[in-house]
């Protein structure tokens, strides 16, 4: 994880790997920083 004092905590600072859903299930959750 990355720690930046300009960045409030909990927002998304990169997306490594994309999000899928299915029939609005959840089928892989993204990866972010």
């Amino acid at each position: 994880m990355v720690e930046s004092e300009d960045v409030a905590a909990g927002n998304v600072l990169a997306v490594m790997q994309k999000g899928y859903t299915l029939n609005g299930r959840t089928i892989r959750a993204a990866m972010v920083t």
